[in-house]
């Protein structure tokens, strides 16, 4: 177990040499996925089929933007809401819960 702060450990999470080449590994990644699209590598046989991929490969490049931007706060806020979700849902299961 480590003395370091949660931000401390973070900020040298960031910094290690195996998590930047993982960094970079999603940044090639994402820009391979914009060069598809551009090449209409997610086009389809109709337009349900066109949504479909092109959603996919938004949401695949979501999510590798939100990875590259994580912050420690971003993970602290997540944990509070989820915190406060999880309370919220024990009152309702119990009945406890006030209604708004």
């Amino acid at each position: 177990m480590t003395n370091q702060s949660p931000p401390d450990e973070f900020r040298d999470w960031r910094q290690h040499p195996f998590t930047q080449r993982f960094f970079q590994f999603l940044s090639l990644r994402r820009e391979q996925n914009k060069e598809d699209w551009a090449k209409g590598m997610h086009e389809g046989e109709n337009l349900q089929d066109w949504a479909l991929k092109n959603a996919k490969a938004l949401g695949g490049v979501a999510v590798i933007d939100a990875l590259i931007d994580l912050e420690m706060s971003d993970i602290l806020q997540s944990e509070k809401e989820a915190h406060e979700y999880i309370r919220n849902q024990s009152g309702r299961l119990d009945g406890t819960r006030q209604a708004v």
